[in-house]
């Protein structure tokens, strides 16, 4: 019988329930398993914000977790400061328990951004990936596990756990604007926090806080949230993400009245007002100067053409956050998870044809966005010929078993799904590599690309035509076609 050692990193900043219903599944499924959890010093990874101090996160950790059986907080990392990377801590488990299995146990989102850590070969080496998922997420546990096969050639073990969905970011953001944490964190961790003054609200949570209604500030929260957890589709510094989210409805319940030096636009529909006043208010009160920061801030409620990356990622956080309820939400937030520019103008799209049908007259910043997204639109292939040049050219370069399969009626991820073999890993690579080139070469974007280094399964995804290419074996394993053919919506392409 193995003989196991399960590692648990994180800042845990702060540790939450989720950390703590994750540990209690390992704790269950491998009995007898000794369990580290080590917070790192300094991530290596991600940017913190409001960061407590790493004896703090080690107390807290204690707090949360040291009831589970099994579990040793480990102040390694902590010790040993600087950058905590994982293949060196893992390393130093391996020499120090030689004869253990190492499980690193991780969550969703961690496996997913695996590929970007420093050295992940070097980690799989020494350890396999455990992947825990919250029940009722086994469809998203399900992709997770077949990119990571696919990228690594190791298929990792799953662990459901119960709990809500939560993270440390978020419960930072609601204990700054003095909103509940209940059920979000144990109790003896939220006493810790208030009793030393952790996480205390700057000017700006302090403005939020002090001149929102309860539910605008919940809403300003989950914009907060939305915001930071997408940010990484831009590639945006997250001190400005939140800066643009927090003060976004700043304005909300002031009047322009109260300012003398504010001008306000001509024609400016009512609804509309405090996005201007908002950015006049985060720049002359709150002292906000960065200019792409007061853009998203502007224009959050109209849009305007040529949005910056950062207003269109404050714009969608404003309509798609997790307290808002319109009929079509869901598609729309599986829109831009998928792909978030997307996203985003099926969003501004949501928001121009709800004014249409509500009689009232668009505002021209609105309309200007809405001309531009079209004549953009315009300059691309619409996706039937896109569908159509991907699959000549996969014939054309002798791809086999080509398989067309319009999904339009069926998920918001795409238009159409093209389905090819390759006789071997070249061809697979060479086969999505042409289909890149050509689309590429007709002002087409490649969105995202995939398993390109192992080449069982290869995927890119052009935004509304996704292209998976296999090798014979893994196309008959997943069997993709089973999932989305039905009746007379697929095309077999013959050369």
């Amino acid at each position: 019988m193995d003989d196991f050692l399960i590692f648990f990193g994180g800042t845990f900043d702060p540790p939450h329930i989720g950390h703590r219903e994750m540990l209690i599944a390992a704790s269950k499924a491998y009995p007898g398993a000794e369990i580290l959890v080590t917070p790192t010093f300094l991530p290596p990874h991600k940017q913190t914000l409001y960061a407590a101090a790493a004896d703090d996160r080690y107390k807290m950790c204690e707090l949360a977790f040291g009831d589970v059986p099994g579990v040793k907080i480990d102040d390694y990392e902590i010790k040993k400061e600087g950058k905590s990377y994982s293949y060196l801590t893992i390393g130093y488990l391996k020499e120090k328990y030689p004869h253990k299995k190492i499980l690193f146990l991780m969550g969703t989102d961690m496996m997913k951004s695996f590929a970007e850590w420093k050295n992940p070969k070097e980690i799989l080496r020494l350890s396999v990936p455990l992947l825990a998922y919250r029940k009722g997420d086994g469809e998203t546990a399900d992709f997770t596990v077949a990119d990571f096969e696919r990228a690594f050639g190791i298929k990792p073990p799953v662990l459901p756990f119960g709990g809500v969905e939560v993270s440390s970011t978020e419960i930072k953001i609601r204990l700054m604007l003095s909103l509940s944490v209940n059920g979000l964190i144990p109790d003896a961790v939220a006493e810790y926090i208030g009793k030393n003054g952790l996480y205390k609200a700057d000017d700006k949570f302090a403005f939020i806080r002090d001149n929102l209604k309860k539910e605008r500030v919940e809403h300003t929260a989950g914009v907060a949230e939305y915001a930071l957890g997408h940010a990484g589709c831009y590639g945006l510094d997250k001190n400005k993400v939140l800066t643009a989210a927090l003060l976004h409805d700043c304005a909300k319940y002031k009047k322009p009245e109260d300012y003398p030096g504010f001008v306000l636009p001509q024609d400016v529909p009512e609804p509309v007002i405090h996005q201007y006043l908002g950015a006049y208010i985060a720049e002359n009160v709150l002292g906000v100067k960065d200019e792409d920061v007061l853009d998203a801030i502007r224009y959050h409620t109209s849009g305007k053409a040529e949005m910056s990356n950062l207003g269109k990622l404050i714009f969608t956080a404003d309509m798609l956050e997790k307290n808002r309820h319109f009929d079509g939400v869901n598609d729309l937030r599986k829109i831009a998870d998928d792909d978030f520019e997307r996203g985003f103008v099926a969003a501004i799209k949501k928001s121009y044809e709800f004014v249409v049908r509500s009689g009232k007259p668009v505002y021209y910043k609105t309309k200007e966005a809405i001309d531009y997204i079209a004549v953009t639109e315009d300059k691309i292939m619409d996706s039937k010929t896109k569908a159509e040049l991907i699959c000549n050219t996969l014939v054309q370069k002798k791809a086999f078993d080509v398989l067309k399969i319009d999904v339009r009626d069926k998920t918001v991820l795409a238009d159409y799904f093209i389905i090819a073999s390759g006789k071997s890993t070249t061809q697979v690579r060479s086969l999505s590599e042409y289909a890149m080139e050509a689309v590429e070469k007709e002002g087409g974007e490649v969105i995202r690309k995939e398993g390109l280094d192992d080449c069982r399964w290869a995927v890119v995804d052009f935004g509304d035509v996704i292209l998976h290419v296999f090798n014979d074996e893994t196309r008959l394993f997943y069997h993709l076609e089973r999932l989305w053919v039905d009746g007379d919506n697929a095309e077999k392409i013959e050369g």
